[in-house]
């Protein structure tokens, strides 16, 4: 490894795209349910959680880098996705490695000093990205796929929304189920609206398994599961309107807008500008 390769780039704009800031919405959704419910149905988002919100970012930042770092050859046959910082050469490996390094560690360390518990669930959950993007890993096993980046990556959060306000006791099921069903769905959506029409992208994962039909009946089981442990702790809490709604309407929308958005793919798979979020590779604009 040279030193030129560990430079960083000239320009923030490449650095900033893979870390995916756009994705940060999703930490903020799922700390804010973990939080409204380990504070007594008060909405306490303290400096504690602030500080707990940023570790989160910054930990799955440098997930999106690791998944980034292990897709590249894939990325680079894909002509909808070969603008990418990495498969685009506008980030060296090296470098990408240094800075998800970096930002695993720092996260890691703001939630240890926060409390022993939150670094041992930041600590859970980068085993198991590190497990999922590794080459192979449980993004292409089907099943684990599922398990890894919907149910536990959905829980992990809300658990750390609630640690960041309650340390002294863990959250009840419910509280963990909510998010993990919901996250599951939104995988499954995912997986679905944006498999690649290249060969070279194609997956053995649980879509596959289930096929086109198969897995959207699955993802409506799944949203429809998080909606009903949803209602079921709102009644067996005796919760007000207001977070209700809330709450409700912050799952509701963002699934809505994810699903709409990846149904646009075919156009920015076709040339359309679509709703692209990183440029076009130079062999596309040639």
């Amino acid at each position: 490894m040279t030193d030129a390769a560990l430079q960083p780039p000239r320009a923030l704009g490449p650095v900033v795209a893979i870390c995916r800031p756009g994705e940060w919405r999703k930490n903020v959704a799922y700390l804010a349910w973990g939080a409204y419910c380990g504070s007594g149905r008060a909405f306490v988002f303290d400096a504690r959680w602030a500080v707990a919100l940023a570790a989160t970012c910054c930990l799955w930042s440098s997930f999106y880098i690791l998944d980034d770092i292990a897709d590249r050859p894939l990325d680079v046959a894909d002509p909808s996705r070969a603008g990418r910082p990495l498969a685009g050469g506008r980030l060296s490996e090296p470098f990408a490695i240094a800075l998800s390094a970096s930002l695993c560690a720092g996260a890691l360390a703001a939630l240890l000093v926060l409390d022993l518990r939150l670094g041992a669930v930041g600590l859970v959950a980068g085993l198991l990205q590190g497990v999922h993007s590794a080459r192979p890993g449980t993004k292409r096993i089907r099943f684990l796929d599922v398990a890894v980046a919907g149910f536990s990556f959905g829980a992990i959060r809300a658990m750390i929304g609630w640690l960041a306000v309650d340390a002294s006791t863990l959250p009840p099921l419910a509280v963990l189920a909510v998010p993990a069903f919901y996250k599951a769905a939104a995988y499954l959506a995912y997986q679905r609206l944006s498999r690649s029409p290249f060969p070279a992208r194609r997956r053995e994962g649980t879509t596959v398994l289930l096929g086109d039909r198969g897995t959207e009946w699955v993802t409506a089981v799944l949203f429809v599961a998080s909606v009903a442990m949803f209602l079921f702790y709102v009644v067996e809490n005796a919760w007000p309107a207001t977070p209700v709604c809330f709450f409700g309407l912050l799952f509701v929308s963002a699934f809505t807008w994810g699903w709409w958005r990846r149904a646009r793919l075919p156009e920015r798979q076709a040339g359309g500008v679509g709703l692209t979020r990183f440029p076009k590779s130079p062999a596309e604009t040639s």
